[in-house]
């Protein structure tokens, strides 16, 4: 893997820059005290809200690690079961033993010293297992872990990791940076600049537009995938398939997302009125207030935990969890695509949660 230093580091920063208290903190008195760097580390710096960025890096690479630790288990038997060449076998094994250096590299090194660096290293790893597989002749599918940046070449990606993971919401509407960067590889340049302020907005609604909703038919479903998945109830955080009692009755999403003059628009109490009786728009906020109330109640009990006391098996739990909550909070309805769905699944990450260590 070439060289890829941090650019923090190739600016002159070292490591007291992110371990050591420069002022005055009336919340922590840790003023001048070497501490484990966190959230208030980089916005002591970057400014409020760069912390986000550093809990997006470890939920993606605590991801892409977890996985790859399962793969090396699958690799491992399937190496183990070969009964060819011998010398095949050793070239294998010494495949696999180049992976494992680069997987542990980047667990003991921590991945937040250098994030880019530490996603190129993991797929160096898989790309190394898929060869140790190949030669051995195993059938066995190694997933894809894929690097945003190359697929797209942008310096963005060395702070920014992750971002095809973001949903967010601009003009009103749902953004998925998954579909645009990954699906569609465009650049980040087509929507931010840098030239007036850092990350700056420079498309407009009106832009969008001309790609969206301009075709005679409009698969909602393929801008929409994870808004669609939870109203049918196939999702990867739930036991069951278990479908919004509207989508086993065939409700559409444009019954309730299209108004009398064909705009699509965010779904409301008048939505769920023109069909039900007035008191349904009562129900929906009961919904949503329910479903909230079991996600902070979850996020106040997830900041109480020791994360020092976790075995792996709690982490890949934990992970899970963080995992599910972030794709209900990006689904926006607040559980009303599928009430029974998000509540019953917010309750058992509940139970789960509270036999964690605090």
């Amino acid at each position: 893997v070439p060289d890829h230093p941090n650019p923090m580091f190739t600016g002159g920063l070292n490591c007291q820059a992110c371990h050591v208290y420069h002022e005055v903190n009336y919340n922590l008195d840790e003023f001048g005290h070497n501490v484990k760097a966190n959230a208030e580390s980089c916005e002591s710096c970057h400014g409020k809200g760069y912390g986000k960025i550093l809990d997006q890096w470890k939920l993606v690479m605590n991801k892409k690690m977890n996985l790859l630790g399962e793969i090396f288990q699958t690799t491992e038997q399937e190496i183990e079961n070969y009964r060819g060449s011998s010398i095949t076998k050793s070239k294998s094994e010494e495949l696999l033993h180049d992976a494992k250096y680069n997987y542990n590299l980047v667990k003991k090194a921590r991945i937040v010293h250098n994030v880019a660096y530490s996603d190129e290293l993991i797929s160096s790893a898989i790309a190394h297992i898929d060869m140790a597989l190949d030669i051995i002749d195993s059938e066995k599918d190694i997933p894809d872990i894929s690097i945003y940046s190359a697929l797209v070449p942008s310096e963005c990606k060395n702070c920014h990791y992750g971002m095809e993971e973001i949903t967010v919401e601009v003009f009103d509407i749902q953004f998925s940076h998954n579909i645009h960067i990954i699906d569609q590889k465009l650049p980040c340049s087509k929507c931010h600049s840098n030239i007036k302020e850092h990350g700056e907005t420079i498309i407009s609604k009106s832009d969008c537009l001309n790609c969206h909703h301009t075709q005679e038919i409009v698969s909602c479903e393929h801008c929409h995938a994870l808004q669609a998945a939870i109203y049918v109830g196939e999702v990867d955080f739930a036991d069951d398939i278990e479908p919004d009692i509207m989508a086993d009755e065939g409700v559409e999403c444009r019954d309730c997302h299209e108004g009398g003059d064909s705009i699509i628009r965010k779904a409301n109490v008048k939505s769920c009125q023109n069909c039900h009786d007035e008191e349904y728009g009562d129900i929906l906020d009961e919904w949503q207030d329910e479903s909230s109330q079991l996600m902070d109640a979850i996020d106040i009990k997830i900041s109480r935990i020791n994360h020092d006391d976790l075995s792996p098996h709690h982490e890949r739990e934990l992970l899970r969890i963080n995992e599910a909550i972030s794709m209900i909070k990006a689904d926006r309805s607040i559980g009303a695509h599928n009430i029974e769905l998000i509540t019953g699944t917010l309750k058992k990450f509940s139970v789960i949660v509270d036999e964690l260590p605090q």
